[in-house]
């Protein structure tokens, strides 16, 4: 749709041309286009025409430009506003999402470190038994808990 205007505006700035090259040709006694003489005015009034169209044309033509440029400048800013905004919603999905595997990490290593120390309290809690070996094994040694010979 940003051809539009440019097309129009230059086939204003064609029929402008158009009516200031056969104008001249006729030495600016009459306002001609496409062969056709639109009026007969005096020559100053005629250069005046002829000028007001010729400015109209050029505006025309920086009006298309210039809003041509703006609405590639929207889309240009929006596509990078919408890709900030993609960016920003990706990284807060990532935090929210490391956030819930944090939680869930931290009551998983509460609860192993609750059975740890139960399990450290009930090695303290139980007595120490020691055995003896006997020596013809060679070396006295000195051993915790049961041994399987020593089982009934």
């Amino acid at each position: 749709m940003l051809v539009f205007p440019v097309v129009l505006a230059a086939v204003w700035c064609a029929i402008a041309f158009e009516m200031v090259a056969e104008s001249t040709r006729v030495q600016g006694r009459a306002l001609v286009l496409f062969g056709d003489v639109l009026a007969a005015p005096s020559m100053s009034v005629t250069i005046v025409v002829l000028c007001v169209v010729s400015a109209s044309a050029a505006l025309a033509m920086v009006i298309a430009v210039a809003h041509a440029r703006e609405r590639r400048l929207e889309r240009r800013m929006a596509a990078e506003l919408d890709a900030r905004w993609a960016a920003l919603a990706e990284r807060d999905a990532g935090d929210a999402a490391r956030k819930n595997l944090l939680s869930w990490r931290v009551a998983e290593l509460q609860t192993l470190v609750e059975q740890l120390l139960a399990e450290r309290e009930a090695t303290l809690a139980r007595k120490p038994q020691l055995f003896l070996v006997p020596e013809s094994l060679g070396v006295a040694r000195a051993h915790r808990g049961p041994t399987p010979a020593a089982q009934p």
